[in-house]
């Protein structure tokens, strides 16, 4: 092998190394960190959008942090509560009854209770006044949001024939105008009115 050989072969050892320590060097290089989105509340679908095919059932849609108040009256008991800050206060009856306290916990479960209200059954058409009884339905929820117009189920006559002899309950939701089929029960439950918001 000739010197001017081992020349090019030198040059071109020292080319690679200058190579492999650059691409090396490289590697090093501190990474950008990541920038987090800030924690939002989750975002409201419309209510006039359509329900999913595996929602369909459902009465109302909120984000609960952003109800600002809401009212459940039957016929036999009214409640209304509102949020003043981090606390809840009652709004009606008013007065309320000797040794009532307002519970901030129980209220917050009644709220999550009724945000994940659903229907029994989808029914053919939509329901009438009467069987709605919108004057003076059996049960009529309110839910009042930041920004957002209130949302309002109505639960109305029983249902005469409903399948397996199960009591239900003719009610529109808010999300749509279509006839719903609701347990008896959630009337029964609403009907225990104070109870379900009073410290034990």
């Amino acid at each position: 092998m000739n010197k001017r050989m081992i020349v090019v072969l030198g040059v071109l050892a020292l080319l690679l190394v200058a190579f492999l320590a650059l691409r090396g060097g490289g590697g090093t290089a501190e990474a950008p960190v990541p920038t987090l989105d800030p924690v939002v509340d989750p975002v409201e679908a419309p209510a006039s959008a359509a329900p999913a095919p595996d929602d369909e059932l459902r009465l109302v849609r909120f984000v609960q942090s952003k109800v600002t108040r809401f009212k459940v009256r039957t016929d036999t008991t009214t409640v209304h509560v509102a949020r003043e800050g981090e606390q809840w206060v009652l709004i009606e009856p008013r007065p309320p009854p000797e040794g009532f306290v307002l519970d901030a916990a129980r209220t917050e479960a009644v709220l999550a209770w009724l945000g994940a209200l659903r229907a029994t059954r989808v029914l053919e058409g939509a329901p009438t006044e009467a069987q709605l009884d919108a004057r003076s339905p059996a049960v009529r929820i309110e839910v009042f949001r930041e920004a957002a117009p209130p949302q309002t189920v109505l639960l109305g006559a029983p249902i005469p024939e409903s399948p397996d002899g199960a009591k239900e309950l003719y009610a529109r939701g808010a999300l749509d105008a279509r006839a719903y089929a609701v347990s008896e029960a959630v009337k029964t439950r609403l009907a225990q009115g104070l109870q379900l918001f009073q410290s034990p």
